[in-house]
């Protein structure tokens, strides 16, 4: 995602959850980034984390 089109979110958020991350992405919301969290060494405990960011037109459905 370019630099202009970050230029008109208003507010970012990181979930874990793919569930909310889809709720939002249907809300009109915009993918940001999809990166790999771990929480350990051991490679098994990773989990994508999902940045997401919220339009300046966004109106609640």
């Amino acid at each position: 995602m370019n630099s202009e089109a970050l230029s008109n979110i208003s507010k970012v958020v990181e979930t874990h959850s793919s569930d909310e991350a889809n709720e939002l992405l249907g809300k009109g919301w915009r993918l940001i980034n999809v990166y790999t969290g771990s929480f350990s060494y051991d490679v098994s405990d990773q989990l994508n984390i999902y940045v997401l960011g919220r339009p300046d037109e966004y109106s609640p459905l």
